[in-house]
C-alpha cells in the first residue's frame, strides 16, 4: 500500500508526550531570561483533552525529578479561568540544582521499577496458584459427576 501525506486536519488531535518536550526543555535551559518563572509548555483543550495535562505532568516528573534539586524543573498543570483551557507548565531554577541530586534520582527510581517489578510478578504468582485451584475444584467436580 502507497504511503499518503496525513491530511493537516488530522494534526491537530496529535499531542506531544515527554521525550518531545525535551526540545523546549533545552530551549528553556539556554534562555536565561527564562529562568525561574512558570513557562506555558502545552495547551490543552478541555473537555475533549481532560487528564492530558496531568499525564504530561506525570510523565515529565517521572523523567526529570519531582524536585527542582533534581534538574531543576518544576512541572505544573493550571486551569484558566474560563475554564476551557488547562495548561502545562515548566519553571527552571539552575540554582537550585543539587550536586549529586540527578544519581541519587536516577538509583531511586530504578528501586521503584524493581520493586514494582517484584510486585507485579509476586500477583501473577498469587494469579497462577489461584487459578491452579479453581481449576483442580472444577477437575474434582467434573469427576464426581
Amino acid at each position: 500500500m502507497p504511503y499518503r501525506p496525513l491530511e493537516p486536519r488530522l494534526l491537530g488531535n496529535v499531542r506531544r508526550t515527554a521525550n518531545l518536550y525535551d526540545e523546549d526543555l533545552k530551549h528553556l535551559c539556554s534562555t536565561t531570561k527564562d529562568h525561574n518563572v512558570f513557562q506555558v509548555l502545552a495547551e490543552f483543550k478541555l473537555p475533549e483533552e481532560k487528564g492530558k495535562a496531568g499525564s504530561a505532568r506525570q510523565s515529565l516528573t517521572a523523567k526529570y525529578g519531582n524536585l527542582p534539586s533534581v534538574a531543576g524543573f518544576t512541572f505544573k498543570t493550571v486551569r484558566d479561568l474560563g475554564g476551557d483551557v488547562e495548561y502545562l507548565a515548566v519553571r527552571y531554577q539552575p540554582d537550585a540544582i543539587v550536586e549529586g541530586a540527578w544519581d541519587a534520582w536516577n538509583v531511586e527510581r530504578e528501586e521503584r521499577k524493581m520493586e514494582n517489578r517484584e510486585v507485579v510478578l509476586a500477583k501473577k504468582a498469587k494469579a497462577k496458584v489461584e487459578a491452579e485451584a479453581i481449576a483442580a475444584r472444577i477437575r474434582k467436580a467434573q469427576e464426581g459427576e
